[in-house]
C-alpha cells in the first residue's frame, strides 16, 4: 500500500516538474522595478534565488511587450517581485526598454488628460 501511494505521488507530481521552464542561462530583470533593475544572466545566486523563492511559469508566445519570445515569468512566493526571463541579453534589454517606454507614454497620456486646456 505504501509503495502504491509513493508511485501515485510521483505520477501526480511529474507533470508539474515537467512543465517547469529551464531558466538557467536565460536573462531577466525584475519588471516590478524596471527603472532600477538591470538585465542579468540567470546563473549562480540569481538562479538559486529564482528556483527557491519564486514560482516560474512558461510565457505565452507573443505576450512580451517587445514581441521577443519569453522563457519564463517568475513571481516571488512572498512579496511583489516578478522577473521576466528571455533567451538573450539583447532581447532582455529590448524588453526592459520597451516596458519603460510604454510606461512613459502612459504617463504622458495621463498628464494630457489631467491638464486643463
Amino acid at each position: 500500500m505504501r509503495t502504491l501511494l509513493v508511485v501515485f505521488g510521483l505520477l501526480v507530481a511529474a507533470p508539474a516538474i515537467a512543465d517547469a521552464p529551464d531558466i538557467k542561462g536565460s536573462f531577466g530583470f525584475d519588471y516590478m522595478k524596471p527603472k532600477s533593475s538591470k538585465c542579468a544572466k540567470v546563473t549562480g545566486a540569481l538562479l538559486t534565488k529564482l528556483t527557491k523563492s519564486y514560482t516560474c511559469a512558461a510565457v505565452d508566445e507573443g505576450s512580451t511587450a517587445s514581441g521577443k519570445p519569453g522563457v519564463a515569468d517568475c513571481k516571488a512566493k512572498k512579496g511583489t517581485s516578478q522577473y521576466l526571463l528571455l533567451k538573450t541579453m539583447e532581447d532582455c534589454k529590448l524588453e526592459r526598454q520597451t516596458q519603460l517606454d510604454n510606461a512613459l507614454a502612459r504617463d504622458r497620456v495621463r498628464v494630457q488628460q489631467v491638464t486643463p486646456r
